[in-house]
């Protein structure tokens, strides 16, 4: 089967009386070039183990299988993975799951990478998943829609950086390596994608003296965030220190009182939290 050609996928679909599923978010990549950018973005050693997120008739799945030593499918849509073990059939380092990737965890010893086109509805709870699961993989790199690739490499100062922006930028480097046309798929989505790639950082871009003080002040920050900074961690976050004591400390920064969450970098919002952290 060539897995990039539209028609090659209608016919094998067709053959089994299936359509593919927009619940699913069944988007199928049909651009080998962007294939191949996603294999190099991973950077692939005879000794890695990759997962892969969705795999859906196998087009990524076999190129990995051809580099790495070992490829997890997970797949939550039975018959979809029925084919692919079908086609797939030749490889014998390709373990299918099937099972929501939300709800499965990894066995596996050392180092390992991960990697998928992650329909827009799942994306940042896909994201977080990847984020905490353990053991945590070195690096992955995902497909997801434009616009939630651009707020997560926000910087300050742009209307689309957010708390997401934040809190993935605190654990991972974030890189769009490419913009992705909806026309490398099919059927074609309704926008554009991008692939970023998501590498741990082994030290933390900031110094923390309470962790979940500096988020619970960004969560408050931009959950109101046509609000005043200091008006919002006032009302919103319970941090135990009264507006009059958040003022001490906003004068001590030289940070101005009318800011809102948006405006203020990282490390300022490190500064910020970590002299909260002193009042208390």
């Amino acid at each position: 089967m060539n897995f990039f050609s539209p028609n090659s996928i209608k016919k094998e679909l067709k053959k089994h009386n299936l359509r593919p599923q927009k619940k699913f978010g069944q988007n199928f990549l049909i651009d080998r070039n962007i294939a191949d950018i996603i294999i190099n973005t991973l950077n692939i050693k005879k000794s890695d183990v990759i997962v892969e997120i969705g795999s859906g008739l196998g087009a990524l799945t076999h190129l990995i299988a051809t580099k790495a030593k070992n490829i997890i499918a997970v797949e939550t849509d039975t018959k979809l993975l029925d084919i692919s073990k079908n086609l797939l059939s030749a490889y014998n380092n390709i373990e299918f799951i099937n099972k929501d990737i939300l709800k499965t965890s990894f066995n596996i010893h050392g180092n390992y990478k991960a990697v998928g086109n992650i329909p827009y509805y799942i994306t940042t709870p896909v994201i977080l998943f990847l984020l905490d699961i353990i053991p945590r993989p070195k690096l992955f790199a995902l497909m997801i829609q434009k616009e939630v690739a651009q707020r997560l490499t926000a910087k300050s100062g742009s209307k689309v950086y957010g708390s997401l922006s934040i809190f993935v930028q605190y654990r991972c480097r974030v890189e769009i390596v490419k913009y992705i046309k909806k026309t490398a798929f099919y059927p074609k989505p309704d926008v554009d994608s991008a692939l970023v790639k998501f590498t741990f950082l082994e030290k933390s871009p900031v110094k923390l003296k309470n962790e979940k003080l500096f988020f619970d002040i960004i969560r408050a920050g931009f959950m109101y965030r046509r609000k005043m900074l200091i008006n919002a961690i006032s009302r919103y976050a319970d941090l135990g220190i009264n507006r009059e004591e958040l003022k001490e400390v906003f004068e001590h920064l030289a940070i101005p009182l009318n800011i809102r969450a948006e405006k203020l970098s990282m490390s300022e919002l490190a500064d910020l939290s970590n002299h909260i952290k002193q009042q208390k």
